[in-house]
């Protein structure tokens, strides 16, 4: 758990450092078109700045309008240099684009602040006053991952289709151009080189995205041609910055399985143990429930009586040693009488046997 919680926190304190951290007031925003007014198909680039310049990588949403509804939508990244921006698309590619007043909005948010410009251009549809019906152009459809990080690889696919009808259209040239933040297709588009044929109608590119990309959203133009008909697609995707490298983020998934791991071992030996606590506790509730308390009291009494008699033994054994302290004194007095009268008997016995000596002394002489 304390390696889950040190993971938690080393994630926290990146996305806390690697963020945002200030606000940041827009005080303008300005688009224009590089013409006013475009007939068939064209290409329109549009531009315009942010001012002052955010300080994070942002972009501007720009939405193209006409009288028959959206017929385009995309994203240009902000320069975090001068806030400038710019969006390169073309005219014609379906049946919305028809004669009339196109209306460019621009929208930009980051950092907690907002920013919007419009402006507008006059479009006239391919055949409209020359009397002849527009010739059949192709519809491009780009699509790709919408989020890549820097060093890997995005694969940009291309569906070509007939407007008249509808059906897939095999393209004889098909090129594609990767348009860079804050570059255009004449500046700084870099080309996506020849495309892989997957099947009648659709193509692909597998293109590695430089280690140094930069943040911010990337334009895909292509071109399809076959004969004299040509067609034109957009696309983009998003570079953003990863939080951790896949070094990293290996390392953090070594760490959390190592910790599971060691989590599931200890969980299981705490249920072993627990096993065995419980097993336990219902061996000695068992004892317990066994036990009788007549039995218990009948024991306790049994035990009462036992010290009482004790009690009366060790009473009697202090009398009993009291009187053995009196035979002591007695024995003493004993051995002071005996030790006299053995003195006596000796001093008795002396007299007695100088006597007999003496006689014996006297009788030898009378008999000499």
């Amino acid at each position: 758990m304390k390696t889950i919680r040190t993971i938690a926190t080393v994630i926290l304190a990146a996305f806390l450092v690697l963020g945002p951290l200030a606000a940041f007031g827009a005080t303008s925003m300005t688009i224009s078109t590089n013409a006013s007014s475009y007939a068939g198909q064209a290409t329109i680039t549009v531009s315009g700045s942010v001012t002052p310049a955010p300080t994070v990588a942002s972009a501007v949403v720009i939405t193209t309008r006409g009288p028959s509804g959206v017929v385009d939508t995309g994203e240009a990244a902000v320069s975090t240099v001068d806030g400038s921006y710019s969006y390169v698309f073309v005219t014609g590619g379906s049946s919305a684009w028809t004669t009339g007043t196109y209306t460019v909005n621009g929208t930009w948010g980051a950092q907690g602040n907002t920013a919007t410009a419009v402006t507008t251009f006059s479009y006239t549809a391919a055949g409209v006053g020359g009397g002849a019906a527009a010739a059949p152009i192709i519809y491009i459809y780009v699509s790709s991952a919408s989020q890549v990080s820097a060093g890997q690889t995005v694969q940009i696919e291309a569906m070509t289709v007939w407007s008249n009808n509808g059906t897939l259209a095999t393209a004889s040239t098909l090129t594609g151009t990767l348009v860079a933040p804050g570059a255009t297709a004449t500046s700084g588009g870099a080309s996506l080189g020849s495309a892989a044929f997957s099947s009648k109608g659709e193509y692909y590119w597998n293109y590695a995205v430089p280690a140094n990309a930069g943040n911010g959203a990337y334009m895909i133009q292509v071109l399809a041609k076959d004969g004299g008909y040509v067609g034109w697609g957009l696309g983009s995707f998003t570079v953003i910055s990863p939080v951790a490298t896949p070094a990293e983020v290996s390392a953090v998934t070594t760490a959390v399985t190592a910790a599971q791991t060691a989590l599931t071992t200890t969980l299981s030996s705490i249920t072993t143990s627990l096993t065995l606590i419980t097993t336990s506790l219902g061996t000695i509730n068992t004892n317990v429930q066994a036990l009788s308390l007549t039995g218990v009291q009948s024991s306790l009494n049994t035990i009462s009586t036992g010290v009482t008699g004790i009690t009366n033994t060790l009473s009697g054994l202090s009398t009993n040693l009291t009187t053995v302290g009196g035979i002591s004194s007695q024995l003493s007095t004993l051995t002071t009488a005996v030790n006299n009268n053995q003195t006596y008997v000796l001093v008795v016995a002396a007299l007695a046997a100088i006597t007999l000596v003496l006689e014996l002394a006297i009788l030898v002489r009378k008999l000499s």
